[in-house]
């Protein structure tokens, strides 16, 4: 129906819709002043804002400058209704077939109006707009000649806009400070009247600038703006590193996609070489017995040709001979043993690998993994509400996760598992393929959980367990060494044996030794600067404490953290602003430490916390508090 009707009015025609291309109804206009249907305009509003989140604003269909809505965010529908109705416009679609002198009709007169009175709202005659010019309270008024409605913009004047939105015809005269609105004389005598802080709009205006409020307000938006444009850059960054990883992986992988179907192919010719050699030993020997029996059925025709003879023969002394010699050799074939019930085969004895590569159905599982990085940080003034506590039976806690998918995996060596806690916290799963976990961090290998008393590093697949919530074991990292604690970093893994620090490949395959003389390790953690933190207990040294250590890849130390008053420290970790939270287990409190080694606050009533584990997305924390008992803590 639009089409049919663009082609009956001008597209440039002032009382047409552009997006609709019909004459307008309920025309609103935006502060660029074009204007468009109401229900063209939030059509069209909902569909700019399914894209974009959060939803503040949308661009003009024709000048594509850009809007800020005053609406609800979550009801973009509604953004409509707070753009004023175009009642210029309005009026000029609702008489276009009566362009008569608006003054001339009250004198009863009738005269073909020639002009349009932007400001009265009213057809001119020549004649009257001629007047009109001339009064001085008039002289301001916007007259537009209709032959050039066409190609002008149609909007009420500044005076029109500025009213009250409350008293249509009422200018705005007020600001009310505790309501933070404009309002008109009207307002400020009934609905303001209680009101403390009103003041006429030209005092309100001098205030702001005496008082800088506008200058203030321009600096926090360039902070933001600022801030906004980092969190920009860092995402265009992490754009580029996903196609880059792209290119590697797929570089890579057609790499090993040719080196497998060369070894593959390699396979098929030994494979089929193989079978041709032992076929052709078959064969060869089938072909021995198949020669012999052709010779034992020569001999046999020959006793008979020689039996036929004999008994032909009228020569008695003849058909003696002849019997005589056919029997002995009938014996003597009788004597050979013909495996007449011998069959053989060649049977093949298949790699049951070779099954599961041709019941495969992907060679991998790829997942989005977003980690969530906050755009800032009130780490000194954030509180903890506790939100759940968790009791674990034959609970011995050690450590937790929040994995990727924002599930919780606390390991508790007592009942030898690994709990997952889903966003409801609910025990979604158990794990007991380790005896005596002790420790969990996640890579891109997988969820890697220490497993001292096998002196090894168990490998699961996070991406199996998002899909059918169990685990699966991918493989074991081998160590040596009975592996309690452990972190990564680049690719690399660090994990904390008896007396020193590994850093490790993910195949086990160790690169270097921290020396140290320490006996016991608590926690061990790499910050996103490239340090290496471990918490150290001197269990062994009587009226001590223990510290916070940081040291780089290198294994220099970078700084150290000690408190007095026998504080052991435990559990460790770091959030996306790199600040560090040390669990003080004996005197209920958490540490924050910048990554300087610099004190910023201390986290006090935390009970027994072993570890603190924080999910920035979700608002929580997550803290083992003794043996048994975790508990989850909401955060603002």
């Amino acid at each position: 129906m639009a089409t049919q009707q663009a082609e009956a009015v001008k597209v440039n025609d002032v009382t047409v819709c552009s997006i609709c291309f019909e004459k307008f109804k309920t025309p609103r206009y935006l502060p660029c002043k074009h204007s468009f249907c109401h229900d063209c305009l939030c059509s069209y509003i909902v569909s700019q804002c399914k894209s974009t989140e959060p939803r503040l604003g949308f661009h003009c269909p024709l000048c594509r400058q850009y809007t800020v809505s005053e609406g609800d965010t979550e009801k973009p529908e509604k953004w409509t209704e707070y753009f004023p109705v175009n009642i210029v416009l309005e009026k000029i679609v609702s008489q276009t077939n009566n362009k008569c002198c608006e003054l001339c009709l009250r004198e009863n007169e009738q005269e073909i109006a020639s002009n349009y009175c932007l400001t009265c709202k009213e057809y001119l005659c020549i004649m009257c707009t001629k007047y009109h010019r001339k009064f001085l309270t008039m002289k301001d008024h916007k007259i537009v000649n209709l032959c050039e409605m066409e190609s002008v913009q149609v909007f009420p004047t500044l005076e029109e806009a500025n009213r009250c939105p409350i008293h249509c015809n009422e200018e705005i005269q007020m600001y009310c400070d505790d309501h933070e609105q404009l309002c008109c004389g009207l307002c400020g005598a009934t609905t303001h009247k209680k009101c403390e802080n009103i003041n006429m709009i030209n005092k309100a205006a001098q205030d702001l600038m005496e008082k800088g409020d506008i200058d203030s307000l321009i600096d926090a938006t360039n902070a933001l703006k600022e801030k906004l444009f980092c969190v920009k850059t860092e995402k265009e960054i992490n754009k580029e590193e996903i196609q880059n990883t792209e290119d590697d992986t797929r570089l890579k992988f057609e790499e090993e996609f040719r080196s497998t179907i060369q070894h593959l192919e390699k396979l098929k010719d030994e494979y089929l070489d193989k079978m041709a050699s032992t076929s052709k030993k078959g064969k060869e020997k089938l072909q021995k017995e198949i020669d012999s029996l052709e010779e034992c059925a020569i001999c046999l025709n020959s006793c008979i040709q020689s039996l036929q003879r004999a008994k032909n023969t009228c020569n008695e002394k003849e058909r003696m001979i002849k019997f005589l010699t056919a029997k002995k050799t009938f014996a003597k074939l009788k004597k050979i043993e013909f495996k007449y019930t011998l069959k053989v085969k060649v049977e093949r004895d298949i790699t049951p690998l070779w099954h599961e590569i041709c019941n495969l159905h992907d060679i991998a599982i790829f997942n989005l993994n977003v980690v969530p990085r906050l755009v800032d940080s009130d780490v000194k003034n954030f509180e903890l509400t506790v939100y759940k506590r968790i009791t674990v039976e034959e609970g011995n806690i050690t450590s937790g996760l929040f994995l990727s998918d924002g599930d919780f995996l606390l390991v508790n060596e007592g009942e030898g598992s690994c709990n997952v806690y889903n966003e409801e916290w609910h025990c979604c799963h158990i794990n007991k393929c380790v005896s005596k976990p002790q420790d969990v961090t996640q890579s891109e290998v997988g969820i890697l959980v220490t497993n001292p008393e096998d002196k090894q590093i168990e490998v699961f697949s996070p991406i199996y367990f998002q899909k059918i919530r169990k685990f699966k074991q991918l493989r074991s990292i081998p160590v040596s060494y009975a592996v309690k604690r452990i972190t990564c970093f680049e690719g690399n893994l660090f994990v904390s044996i008896p007396n020193t620090i590994l850093k490790i490949d993910n195949k086990g395959h160790i690169s270097k030794f921290y020396n140290s003389m320490l006996k016991h390790f608590n926690d061990i953690v790499a910050t996103k600067s490239g340090l290496i933190l471990w918490t150290e207990n001197h269990s062994h040294v009587w009226n001590t404490s223990g510290k916070v250590v940081a040291m780089t890849i290198k294994g220099d130390n970078a700084w150290e953290y000690e408190r007095s008053s026998l504080e052991i420290p435990h559990g460790l970790d770091v959030d996306s602003f790199d600040y560090i939270y040390v669990a003080y287990r004996n005197n209920n409190s958490v540490h924050v430490l910048s990554n300087v080694g610099s004190l910023i606050r201390i986290i006090e009533n935390i009970p027994k916390p072993l570890f603190f584990k924080l999910n920035e997305a979700r608002g929580t924390v997550c803290v083992g508090s003794g043996e048994n008992e975790m508990i989850v803590y909401k955060f603002k």
